[in-house]
């Protein structure tokens, strides 16, 4: 059995490299003139800042803040382009095609949509730990930036994942029902879930997930982010991430 190629050819990769950094602009196509090399080199997706102690007084104190753990995954932006597929971009800007089936509200293929989130390898043990489910790679969607060619940058946290559950999981979930429904599986490479958000003041319950790995992926910490603020491309000093001292590396 061959291979399956899992390249991207380089005239996809510069187109999705520009959108990327497009949507995650809050800029329509074609309507970013001003590319600079540095703008097009950079990885667009919002980065977070080493949470501290004044960071506490000035920022978490000062405005609303949601947290989710800090998945032990790889980061990664999708782009669902229609029938032309879904793609994962990587940090190094490195592109591979994966099978997933999104569809929208209208029951048609997604397209120019861009989603940030993680991969992760999710296994499922029991209480002693003993695995009982064979590992699945799955997609965790942590925010999105463009939905259906709708720029979501400028809206708030809160209004952009309610978004995505409406435009892309409300049917998504519809379509694996009608799959289960006809005994046909869609045959596919991975799966996709929203991120849980905890309130602030549930953020021991996110340290404990890690801490008593209760969860079905690795977790390397706690990630705090801004309710009222926008998408921001490259470093975002108001999101803020944070480690057990014992997870640091030197």
């Amino acid at each position: 059995m061959e291979e399956e190629d899992r390249s991207v050819k380089p005239e996809l990769q510069a187109e999705l490299r520009t959108f990327c950094v497009q949507a995650c602009h809050g800029k329509s196509k074609g309507s970013f003139r001003t590319q600079t090399s540095a703008v097009m080199n950079r990885f667009p997706g919002a980065m977070a800042a080493d949470l501290s102690e004044t960071d506490l007084w000035h920022k978490v104190k000062a405005m609303p803040y949601v947290a989710c753990e800090k998945s032990d995954g790889t980061r990664y932006l999708l782009a669902a382009l229609g029938d032309r597929g879904v793609f994962l971009i990587s940090r190094e800007w490195e592109m591979s095609p994966w099978r997933l089936i999104l569809k929208g509200r209208d029951g048609k293929l997604l397209d120019d949509t861009l989603l940030d989130g993680e991969l992760v390898t999710d296994t499922e043990g029991d209480p002693d730990g003993i695995l009982t489910e064979l590992p699945v790679l799955r997609f965790l969607v942590f925010d999105a930036m463009r939905i259906g060619g709708r720029d979501l940058t400028c809206l708030n946290l809160l209004k952009r994942l309610e978004t995505c559950a409406a435009e892309v999981f409300k049917p998504r979930i519809d379509f694996l029902r009608e799959c289960a429904e006809k005994k046909a599986k869609p045959k596919e490479d991975m799966d996709i879930f929203m991120k849980d958000f905890f309130d602030l003041r549930d953020v021991s319950v996110v340290i404990g997930l890690s801490k008593q790995k209760r969860l079905p992926h690795p977790c390397d910490g706690v990630i705090l982010t801004p309710v009222l603020w926008p998408y921001t491309p490259g470093s975002c000093p108001q999101l803020l991430k944070w480690k057990p001292p014992e997870m640091n590396t030197v």
